[in-house]
């Protein structure tokens, strides 16, 4: 939550980013990555990510800062495939606000690079292995048709337990 707070402080008043960050730390729809052990990469993928986003956003970050949040955005990707979402803010990022130093925008491209390569690369020898077989979900056997027409139930499901949470 804390480091939720420090990025939204960049952004928003100070009031706006600790009523953001406690909705999102007390928010009932939030419990599942807080409270079981089973999903900790939800946990570390944040984590690592929102530590590597705070370094990278830095105004004075040098080179061993820039190493450090790729090292940290790694380590998100690691604990889950969606930390390359940090990766893609911490490149708008560098567009967005730094596009008028060219090199830097360049460099940053360049250390963002590596992480995805090296994650490539890993990702890629690990799928040559012979694997154990993976039982299919549940979700693998409905069709399609039918699991496009569940889409806006399951979206109003969030949305109304946003406003109005049930304990489940």
């Amino acid at each position: 939550g804390y480091l939720l707070f420090l990025l939204l402080s960049r952004f928003f008043s100070k009031k706006i980013s600790l009523l953001s960050s406690l909705i999102f730390l007390v928010h009932l729809l939030n419990q599942e990555a807080t409270v079981y052990v089973a999903v900790a990469q939800d946990v570390f993928y944040f984590l690592f990510g929102m530590a590597g986003l705070l370094l990278f956003t830095q105004k004075s970050a040098d080179y061993k800062k820039k190493l450090l949040a790729v090292l940290l955005f790694f380590l998100s990707l690691l604990s889950k495939e969606t930390g390359v979402l940090f990766i893609t803010v911490a490149l708008f990022y560098s567009y967005l606000f730094i596009s008028k130093r060219i090199k830097e925008v360049l460099l940053n491209l360049a250390f963002v690079s590596l992480t995805i390569i090296v994650y490539a690369f890993m990702r890629i020898s690990a799928s040559t292995q012979n694997a154990t077989y993976i039982i299919p979900s549940l979700m693998q056997g409905i069709p399609l048709s039918i699991r496009v027409l569940s889409m806006p139930k399951i979206g109003w499901y969030y949305i109304s337990s946003f406003f109005v949470p049930r304990a489940t």
